[in-house]
C-alpha cells in the first residue's frame, strides 16, 4: 500500500505542475483519459497485487525466499544502503534500457509495446499506459539482477518510487529545460521524440528510462534544439484498436487475413 500512496502523491504533484506551467496546450480531461486512468490503476496497483497473491498461493509466500537462497550471490548485501542504491539505480536502468531497445526491435515484443506508443497526447499519465504483458517481461528480466545482488528491500522500494517519479517527469507536459543535465538524465524534451510519429522524425531513439546516458553512449540519442515533433503516435500500418478490451488482447490475436 505504501507504493500506491507514493504513486498517488506523485500523480497529484504532476497534475498540478502541468496546470501551473504547461509546455503544450492540452486539456486536462482529454480524449481517452478514462482509458489512461484504467492503465494507471492496472499497472500501478493491480498487477503488483496479483503477482503477490500468486506467489502466496503457490507457496505460502515462501517461494521468493527459496528462490533467493538458490541463486543469490549476495554481491552487495553487505554494502551500506547508499552504495546498494547507486548500484541498483545504474545497473537496473541499463538493463531496462536494453529491454526497451528489444521491445522496439523484436517484432513479437513490439506488438505489446504498441500500447504505449498509441499515445497521441502526452502527459505524465502516459508513463503508466502499457500492456500488461510488458509488465511481466520487465519484472521477469529484472528479478534476477535484484536477486543476484541481494539488495535491501528498502532499496528496491526507493528505486522503484524514484523510477516512477522520473517516468512521470519524462512523459509530463511541463515547460522545463534541464540544460546540460540532458546528457545524463532523461527529460520531457528528449523523451517526446521517442514517441514521435514515423512521419515526423526518427523512431529508434531515446530508449533511456531514468538516464539518457546510455543513449548518448550508444548513439541512439536524439534531441534537436527548440523543436517539438508535429505529431506523436503509431504509423498507419501499426493498426491499433480504440476499445480498451481490444487493446488488452490485441497482441495475442490471431493474424488471419492480415
Amino acid at each position: 500500500m505504501s507504493f500506491l500512496y507514493g504513486m498517488l502523491a506523485l500523480a497529484l504533484v504532476f497534475v498540478l505542475l502541468e496546470r501551473i506551467d504547461p509546455w503544450r496546450r492540452q486539456r486536462l480531461w482529454r480524449d481517452k483519459i478514462g482509458q489512461d486512468l484504467f492503465y494507471l490503476l492496472m499497472n500501478g496497483y493491480l498487477m503488483g497485487m496479483l503477482a503477490y497473491w500468486f506467489l502466496y498461493w503457490v507457496d505460502g509466500s515462501l517461494l521468493p525466499q527459496r528462490v533467493t537462497e538458490l541463486i543469490s550471490l549476495g554481491l552487495v548485501s553487505e554494502w551500506p544502503v547508499w552504495g546498494q542504491f547507486i548500484v541498483v539505480f545504474f545497473l537496473i536502468d541499463f538493463v531496462q534500457w536494453c529491454i526497451h531497445n528489444l521491445l522496439h526491435r523484436v517484432p513479437f515484443l513490439w506488438e505489446f509495446h504498441k500500447t504505449h506508443h498509441s499515445i497521441e497526447e502526452m502527459d505524465w499519465i502516459g508513463q503508466m499506459k502499457f500492456h500488461w504483458m510488458e509488465w511481466i517481461v520487465y519484472k521477469s528480466l529484472l528479478f534476477f539482477p535484484f536477486t543476484l545482488l541481494d539488495v535491501a528491500p528498502g532499496v528496491v522500494f526507493a528505486s522503484g518510487l524514484l523510477t516512477l517519479a522520473i517516468g512521470f517527469f519524462n512523459h509530463s507536459n511541463i515547460d522545463i529545460d534541464i540544460g546540460p543535465l540532458r546528457y545524463f538524465f532523461n527529460n520531457p524534451r528528449m523523451h517526446i521524440w521517442h514517441h514521435t510519429h514515423p512521419d515526423c522524425g526518427p523512431t529508434l531513439c531515446n530508449f533511456g528510462l531514468n538516464l539518457s546516458l546510455w543513449d548518448w553512449i550508444f548513439g541512439t540519442a536524439y534531441q534537436p534544439e527548440g523543436k517539438f515533433p508535429e505529431r506523436i503516435g503509431l504509423a498507419e500500418e501499426d493498426r491499433f484498436p480504440d476499445s480498451l478490451w481490444a487493446q488488452l488482447i490485441y497482441p495475442l490475436r490471431l493474424k488471419k487475413g492480415e
